[in-house]
This record gives C-alpha cells, structure tokens and sequence, in this order.
C-alpha cells in the first residue's frame, strides 16, 4: 500500500508499527550492551585496582587502551555470524548500525592515538559513546538509553570535580548504567 493513500492516522499508526519492531529487531543487539556496559566496567575497575592498590601504577592505563580494541574484534565477529542469519533490516536498523560502527571507529582512532598522543579517554570516550546512546535513545523513543546519552555526555564535566583514579572508577559506574541497564530492559523486551 503506498503511503499516498493513507490518512494521517494510519501513517502514525505505521511510523509507530515501525518503531516497535525496530526496537524488537533491535533488542536482540541488547547483547552489545550488556557486554560494552560489563566489559568497560570491569576494565575501569581493574584500572581503578591497578592505579592504587598495585604497583602497576600509570602502566595500568594500558588495560584501559588495549581491551577495547581486542574487544571490539570479538564482537564485530560476533555480529558478522548474526548477520548471516538475518537479512532482513529495517531502515532504522541500517541506520543504527551504521551510527555505531563510525563512533566505534572513531573511538578505536582515539585508542590507538592515546599511546602517541597526549589525549584525554575520558574526555572523549564518554562524548561519543554519548552522542551514539543519545541518538539511539532518540530514534527509538528509549527512555535509559535517552538517559544513559545525557549521563555519558555530561561525565566529563562531572570527572572534573573529582581527582585522579577516582574518575575510573566512576566511568565504569556511568558505562554501566548507560549501556548496562538499558542492555537489560532491551533483553527483556525479547521475552
């Protein structure tokens, strides 16, 4: 049926089919967020541990660099299998996807740069990762993943008022909250 012929109704009644589906498809990328949320946790508090309580000391910054990285190639495989089973995406899938593979590649740039470059992680880390839960949260009228967007993008200001290894620490509680938590109710809207 084309949408020429549909009332005004009808189209918002699709525009909202739609969306539900989407974020149906999309709960099966819950996944994605209940592993980035525990992994980047897990890695904060390995950082946060290995900063103060071992004499790993700064050297504990390369956990920080280096997992994400090889992370990233275990779920890019992983998503690589699924594609092969499903074919069938719908526009905001694709465009999803695509918002996601760009901040991760901007964001394993940054990785790769941090060892050359004197640049803050947790500075721009939690902006991208923002931006990209944001706009999800936006697209899919997702309330944690609109709040998880806003809570990442303003970490970097709330870091500035602590010091040190402190904001390790609470960089893996926000990941946590904002992919973690939303990673969760997405799964749960599979069942």
């Amino acid at each position: 049926m084309s949408s020429k012929h549909l009332t005004p109704e009808q189209q918002l009644n699709l525009i909202e089919t739609t969306l539900a589906k989407t974020r149906e498809n999309l709960s099966h990328y819950s996944f994605d967020f209940l592993f980035w949320g525990w992994l980047i946790f897990c890695t904060a508090l390995l950082n946060f541990i290995g900063l103060n309580y071992t004499e790993l000391r700064v050297k504990s910054y390369f956990i920080l660099g280096i997992s994400p990285l090889l992370d990233g190639l275990f779920v890019a495989n992983y998503h690589s299998k699924q594609s092969r089973v499903k074919t069938n995406k719908t526009h905001f899938e694709f465009f999803m996807q695509q918002l996601w593979i760009v901040i991760g590649g901007v964001m394993i740039l940054f990785s790769l740069s941090s060892f050359f470059v004197p640049i803050k992680p947790l500075f721009f880390f939690p902006v991208l990762a923002g931006i990209g839960t944001l706009v999800s949260g936006l697209v899919l009228r997702f309330r944690l993943l609109i709040f998880g967007g806003v809570l990442l993008l303003l970490f970097p200001f709330i870091a500035l008022q602590l010091s040190g290894s402190w904001n390790m620490l609470l960089y893996g509680l926000v990941v946590f909250v904002s992919f973690a938590l939303p990673g969760y109710a997405l799964r749960k809207a599979v069942r």
